[in-house]
């Protein structure tokens, strides 16, 4: 499978992008010396299913690969996007990046891996709060468009309620975690309380 790679100057991406990494540097507490991730716009539908290798829904319109962005051109988007949110997913799938970097490139659980990145990019304005938690632990290791409606708020919650430390704390240990039953005792362990809907505040 071949793909053509152009250079594209981009001020707008690029100084939101020194914008971001700093912001993330700061938030991850990332002091030493890395290579930076890059990013790459996809033009068309049809190069991002290339590219995943499979027949993606409207919905799938970023990811991130270790150090790699994937973000599908603003003018291929099925419903129109401003440049103010097309910049909020930037910042999500970068974030993604900065996750791996601190866990050790583990992405589970979805739902804390997916969290995280609406909460720092700035995208639960625009989603409705949820009355209860009712969804969100159901995403450890699997992904739909579902894994995006509380999956933000839990982790504001965490990091509201308990400081960036601990979270960063839960990260980090993620390491070591081979399943999902050990992230429930490593989230004890950092938190001091079960991982039950009960528990988390809307």
């Amino acid at each position: 499978m071949v793909f053509s790679v152009a250079f594209k100057e981009d001020k707008v991406i690029e100084e939101s992008f020194e914008k971001f990494t700093k912001e993330f540097e700061e938030f991850y507490n990332i002091r030493e010396a890395y290579s930076k991730p890059q990013i790459f716009i996809l033009e068309n539908r049809e190069s991002v299913n290339q590219m995943l290798k499979r027949i993606t829904p409207d919905w799938l319109v970023g990811w991130a690969e270790r150090k790699n962005v994937y973000i599908l051109e603003k003018s291929a988007f099925v419903k129109e996007i401003n440049d103010e949110d097309y910049a909020k997913l930037i910042k999500h799938e970068l974030n993604h990046c900065y996750f791996y970097m601190v866990s050790n490139y583990c992405d589970k659980p979805r739902w804390l891996f997916e969290g995280i990145a609406i909460y720092l990019s700035g995208q639960l304005d625009k989603r409705l709060k949820p009355d209860v938690y009712k969804n969100f632990l159901n995403y450890y290791d699997n992904s739909d468009d579902n894994v995006y409606k509380e999956s933000g708020f839990a982790v504001e919650f965490l990091i509201k309620y308990y400081g960036k430390p601990k979270f960063l704390e839960l990260i980090r240990g993620l390491k070591y975690i081979a399943s999902k039953e050990k992230f429930v005792l490593l989230f004890k362990e950092v938190y001091g309380f079960d991982l039950k809907y009960d528990n988390f505040k809307v």
